[in-house]
């Protein structure tokens, strides 16, 4: 059952509240812009094991009429979704953007098998935050309420290899959502500011920073899966959507 959460954005001080009606008669889209924190704000600060390329703030971008990074709200009677994409495809091929992100692999809470996990390094990436399976609207959240939503992280090695982690556990009981806080509010527009962190309250050693256990997968560049026993790994993250 999804938990809708308010209150300050803390694992020790969430209460209940009721969604709201989302009044959306049909589909559109919304830009935002995202920054990526490298380290967390905890002392002693240590690096997330997903962070920036160093070249600012991530926003759609279109070179020569394509869009080669798209960063949208998608917003639709079911709710709505953030998504984020560092890649495109042009007459079926995908082709990388000049953006990326680092998706650090090295700490692993379950081995997996079947193949082999990829190193930690910059990659093409599309975060995707799903608020609309759970009937949730980024933009209907009060000012100061967190929820709790499933999604992916995709993220592309090149040639055929693809991966994501599964933020859904529906699918895998084991692994944490993301979890989604309103920090701006406009009267007129609704909620316009985001945090996106782990969905979890987990540290481990001496690193401050939060983070959800998450399973990877092998998958086609379509996103079907190919194998899903590549076994599950602890991910720090910091995101701040804004809408433009």
């Amino acid at each position: 059952m999804f938990r809708f959460l308010a209150g300050v954005a803390t694992a020790t001080s969430l209460v209940l509240f009721a969604p709201s009606v989302v009044v959306a008669q049909r589909s559109t889209t919304l830009e935002v812009s995202t920054t990526v924190a490298d380290v967390g704000s905890s002392e002693p600060t240590t690096a997330h094991r997903v962070r920036s390329d160093g070249k600012g703030a991530y926003v759609s971008t279109v070179v020569n009429k394509v869009r080669t990074v798209s960063n949208v709200l998608f917003v639709s009677r079911a709710g709505s979704d953030w998504l984020l994409s560092t890649y495109w495809q042009a007459k079926g091929t995908y082709q990388p953007s000049n953006r990326m992100m680092f998706v650090d692999t090295s700490e692993v809470a379950t081995a997996g098998v079947g193949f082999a996990t990829p190193a930690p390094a910059f990659y093409p990436v599309h975060v995707s935050v799903k608020c609309s399976d759970v009937g949730l609207d980024f933009l209907q959240m009060p000012l100061g309420s967190v929820v709790e939503c499933p999604g992916s992280l995709r993220f592309w090695a090149g040639g055929d290899e693809w991966y994501r982690f599964s933020f859904q556990p529906l699918n895998f009981p084991e692994v944490d959502r993301y979890r989604v806080a309103c920090t701006a509010y406009s009267q007129q527009s609704g909620c316009r500011a985001w945090s996106v962190t782990p969905g979890a309250s987990r540290v481990t050693g001496t690193d401050p920073n939060v983070k959800s256990q998450n399973r990877l997968l092998l998958i086609e560049s379509g996103g079907a899966i190919l194998n899903d026993q590549g076994g599950t790994f602890l991910l720090s993250f910091h995101f701040t959507v804004t809408r433009l």
